[in-house]
């Protein structure tokens, strides 16, 4: 309308323009309103716009227009789409905050690169300038992330400087005398940045950086003592559920592992197996977290071919009865079942290696009963067997009682025995190397296994005392 009265308006001819001009006259009040109006809706638009840009992450990326961008959560070892937009001519994408609000790591994936960022829902605006460049106009949270985390890694790299030096240089006693000054200033600086962090009411970018703390700029000889009974996987148990799928976890666990018992006597298999039975005890107060911690210590163990640590874990994770996300428990579970030969519900391993109180040679596929699997040098047994003895006497002296030893002299063995009627025993020669182990994830000794009538395992039990329980 307006581009139209334009063109008469300039127009030669004078006769339309002056016809045009008492028109205007006439209708001023209703142009009047008609301006305003166009005003106040541009005024409203602008300001829906403003809002809505306060609440979405921009992202200006060094990405073709037209080019598919991907945001997802960050999880542990995963990532689960949340939406997909393209970038516009400029390369610019906007998303605004799912439905189900994710406060924590995202990544924007795009062919030929990837940025991930730190998004609390809030408006975050930013320019990726390379993998891991980033210029932040606008996000609270995550510039306060990059820049504490910064601030971190600048002050233990000085510290870690300053130990070298006083370790080459031990004679320089002036020297030495102003770097161990240095050294306190830069600790009492650390301990105060570490307190901001763990503040109560500290920001998103803060509290999601406490977990991640103890490691940036690693100080392997400092973390140990921490680490060794488990005090940063304690730190875990936090009411802010924006960590449980926070992507320091892998971290964590693999600095665990690394700084787990380092002047271990054991070989590789049986101190991953100890450590499995640790971190998982770490883990018991806080059931939530088992899973995801679970799934990542699958892949680290299959990766270093560590069957028996499997097994155990999958063992482990049996007796979990708490997980915030089911769909990762099923994946989790799936992936374990072929290590898990000592669960509930699966059928019993065969065993043809074995050999009775004769010599002869037994080839076992256990059916209905109870089976013992123990050691002739393990003393815990030796304590447990006479136990277990008097209570299947008195209790259930109708189950038929099997057990097999794993380790010890075959004198040992046939003494024990003696002092056991009415059971069966057998022994595996091969002792810890054979594959009665292996078969049952044998890395401690007692284990009872309980098998129903169709050859699958009812209930396992580490302790006699917990058999006594369940059955009494």
């Amino acid at each position: 309308m307006i581009p139209i009265l334009q063109r008469l308006w300039f127009s030669d001819n004078f006769p339309v323009k002056t016809t045009l001009a008492n028109l205007l006259y006439s209708m001023r009040g209703g142009l009047l309103l008609i301006v305003l109006g166009l005003d106040a809706t541009m005024a409203i638009a602008q300001r829906s716009k403003a809002t809505l840009e306060a609440n979405m992450l921009i992202a200006k990326l060094p990405a073709e227009p037209g080019t598919k961008v991907v945001l997802a959560t960050v999880r542990l070892h995963q990532s689960d789409t949340v939406a997909i937009t393209q970038a516009d001519s400029s390369g610019v994408v906007r998303f605004e905050m799912p439905g189900k609000s994710y406060h924590g790591f995202y990544q924007l994936v795009w062919p030929g690169g990837q940025n991930a960022v730190l998004w609390d829902g809030k408006g975050l605006h930013f320019e990726a300038l390379g993998p891991d460049s980033v210029l932040i106009h606008h996000g609270t949270s995550w510039k306060i992330y990059r820049d504490t985390r910064s601030e971190l890694i600048k002050l233990r790299l000085q510290l870690q400087l300053l130990d070298q030096l006083t370790v080459e240089f031990p004679q320089a006693t002036a020297m030495l005398q102003g770097a161990q000054a240095e050294v306190e200033r830069l600790e009492a600086a650390e301990a105060l940045l570490i307190r901001r962090i763990h503040a109560p009411d500290s920001d998103l970018g803060l509290r999601l950086l406490g977990l991640e703390a103890p490691f940036v700029g690693n100080r392997p000889e400092r973390l140990r003592n921490e680490l060794k009974p488990g005090r940063y996987l304690n730190l875990m148990d936090l009411s802010d559920t924006v960590h449980l799928y926070h992507n320091v976890l892998p971290k964590m666990v693999v600095e665990y592992y690394r700084l787990f018992e380092p002047d271990s006597v054991y070989s590789e298999e049986i101190q991953a197996m100890r450590f499995v039975e640790s971190i998982m005890n770490h883990l018991k107060t806080n059931p939530r977290y088992v899973v995801p911690v679970a799934d990542f210590l699958r892949l680290g163990l299959q990766q270093m071919q560590q069957p028996k640590a499997l097994q155990l874990l999958s063992h482990q994770l049996s007796e979990n009865n708490s997980c915030s996300d089911p769909e990762l428990e099923r994946k989790l579970r799936d992936n374990l079942r072929h290590y898990a030969p000592i669960s509930q519900g699966a059928k019993t391993p065969r065993l043809n290696s074995l050999v009775n109180a004769a010599g002869q040679a037994v080839d076992l596929q256990p059916t209905e009963g109870l089976y013992v699997f123990w050691a002739a040098d393990c003393d815990h047994c030796l304590v447990q067997l006479p136990k277990l003895y008097r209570w299947w006497s008195s209790k259930h002296s109708d189950w038929a009682v099997t057990t097999i030893s794993v380790g010890g002299s075959t004198q040992n063995w046939s003494s024990t025995i003696a002092t056991l009627p009415g059971w069966t025993h057998l022994q595996d020669p091969l002792g810890r190397q054979g594959p009665t182990v292996e078969a049952y994830v044998l890395y401690a000794t007692p284990l009872f296994v309980k098998v129903d009538r169709n050859g699958l395992i009812a209930d396992v039990f580490r302790a006699e005392s917990s058999l006594e329980l369940t059955y009494p």
